[in-house]
């Protein structure tokens, strides 16, 4: 399980060269050009990577996704604190800086998974950019025109990547982008710097695949 989201930053570019890291640290990037950040991970595709996504093609992936999002909201009880306590040993997830690290105390997975921190695990850092999230910088450089070049044999563009609208994704054109990674063991909230409304979301369809590193770069 991992989030997958798209934060735009306004005017924000990189002043060196393209570079794979990490390191969630971005002290680089001054303010200049549009950035988009998504959520996601790429990478090389080897055979072997390719075999392992191989059922995830085959079995329906929006069915189990509706009913793995349906049972992770249901309330039951000891079932409920047995499946999060295996969870937290399976994946070392730190419930010490939780804001209620009791497991026995959540009543659904999602209320566990989007469980809040106390506050000041997460101090802001001095630097002209910092991530909305938890998670490893994975792939960042510059957007080719609309191109988006993750790694080998890997590439989109951002008209694809906003959901099919070509003047949202105009905005970035030549823009700066960066890839973070979550794992299941991260924290799965989405920050913003400051406050704000909602005013748009945006639906993009496709078939819907794990985040995993493996399946990542074993699908194209």
């Amino acid at each position: 399980m991992a989030a997958r989201t798209l934060v735009v930053g306004p005017r924000l570019r990189q002043t060196g060269p393209r570079r794979e890291s990490d390191d969630a640290r971005n002290t680089g990037w001054p303010r200049s050009r549009p950035l988009i950040i998504d959520i996601f991970q790429f990478g090389y595709s080897p055979v072997s990577d390719r075999l392992a996504v191989l059922p995830q093609y085959l079995i329906p992936k929006q069915a189990l996704t509706a009913l793995a999002g349906k049972l992770a909201s249901k309330e039951a009880g000891s079932l409920t604190t047995s499946v999060i306590r295996w969870f937290v040993g399976r994946y070392n997830v730190n419930m010490a800086e939780a804001a209620n690290p009791d497991i026995a105390s959540y009543k659904s997975f999602n209320e566990f998974f989007t469980r809040p921190l106390k506050d000041g695990a997460r101090p802001l850092a001095d630097a002209d950019f910092i991530s909305p999230v938890d998670g490893a910088i994975s792939q960042f450089g510059a957007i080719e025109r609309d191109q988006i070049f993750q790694a080998k044999g890997h590439s989109y563009s951002t008209t694809a990547l906003v959901g099919g609208d070509a003047a949202l994704a105009a905005r970035f054109e030549n823009g700066q982008f960066a890839t973070l990674y979550l794992s299941p063991r991260d924290y799965h909230r989405i920050h913003m710097p400051c406050d704000g409304r909602l005013l748009r979301m945006i639906h993009v369809s496709g078939a819907l695949f794990s985040v995993n590193p493996t399946t990542a770069r074993g699908v194209p």
